[in-house]
């Protein structure tokens, strides 16, 4: 396109750098205020003068802001006229540069979506696992960018071999463990092994300590129904006379620890957040509980 210059002229009025005699003039001024007194009192008697002299004082004041008023009005008329002709002539301007905007925008969404397609082609030819996207190896931003493709897809390349090699290593460390589904769950969100790993380890201390705590309650259970069988025991052997032998205490034992790991059937329903309940499904299955999903 072809390009111009233009050059403009500017019939610029003159406008006085400041008073010619303004020294001359403050002097006059000083010289003529001294016969004012400005302390004197005003009463009943010097009133009529003090109004003359106020009076008088405002006239000469108003001469000189219309003085003021009338060159910069005059300087301003000028400029007024001048800054709505530039205004008019950029808007004049303005609209081949809104136009040529707009295809220039038009013609880099084109680029950047073909950019993006052969990001999305490559990334295809990869053959990534189902639970990785784009999206979640390079940002959909650098279709904006000026990066080259090559280089783009070399970061493609490197980070879907990372995503699985960080995948396949969680897999094999937590995959036997009851845990997996959990741990595996956070992986497929993040897309983060630093993150997952942290919070596996804050997973696994809690279903140990879980763990201790059913342990500690189910033997504690086992120790209390074992303490009411030998108090039941002992108050029949009373009853009918006979003596409870340490064989009898153990085999009363035996029956309540018995009676106490018998297979119960029951249903509840529990509501709490996603990861807690993913916790809970892990914890029956640890511990052999059977459980079903009732769906209403």
């Amino acid at each position: 396109m072809t390009q111009f210059e233009i050059i403009m002229r500017t019939d610029t009025p003159e406008l006085p750098a400041e008073i010619g005699n303004f020294t001359e003039v403050k002097s006059a001024i000083g010289e003529a205020l001294k016969q004012y007194n400005t302390d004197a009192v005003v009463d009943a008697d010097t009133v009529k003068d003090a109004e003359k002299t106020r009076a008088h004082l405002r006239k000469v004041k108003e001469q000189i802001e219309t003085y003021r008023k009338d060159a910069k009005s005059a300087y301003l008329d000028k400029f007024t006229k001048l800054e709505s002709q530039c205004k008019e002539l950029s808007a004049l301007i303005e609209q081949p540069i809104t136009a040529i905007d707009g295809k220039i925008k038009e013609f880099e969404a084109a680029e950047n979506s073909k950019k993006w397609h052969e990001m999305e082609l490559f990334f295809a030819s990869l053959n990534p696992p189902e639970w990785l996207n784009l999206t979640d190896v390079v940002n959909e931003k650098w279709k904006n960018k000026t990066a080259k493709l090559a280089n783009l897809k070399e970061i493609i390349s490197s980070a879907v071999c990372q995503a699985v090699d960080e995948y396949t290593e969680l897999q094999n460390i937590y995959g036997d463990s009851p845990l997996w589904t959990a741990i595996n769950q956070r992986f497929m969100e993040c897309k983060n092994k630093s993150q997952t790993l942290v919070y596996a380890a804050q997973l696994e201390r809690q279903h140990s300590e879980e763990q201790k705590r059913a342990e500690a309650i189910q033997k504690a259970r086992e120790e209390q129904a074992c303490e009411n069988s030998l108090q039941n025991a002992h108050t029949e052997g009373v009853l009918n006379g006979g003596m409870l032998t340490p064989e009898n205490e153990q085999n009363a034992c035996n029956a309540s620890v018995s009676n106490q790991n018998k297979v119960l059937r029951g249903k509840f329903e529990v509501e709490c957040e996603k990861d807690k309940l993913i916790a809970l499904v892990q914890y029956m299955k640890t511990n052999g509980i059977k459980y079903s999903v009732v769906k209403d």
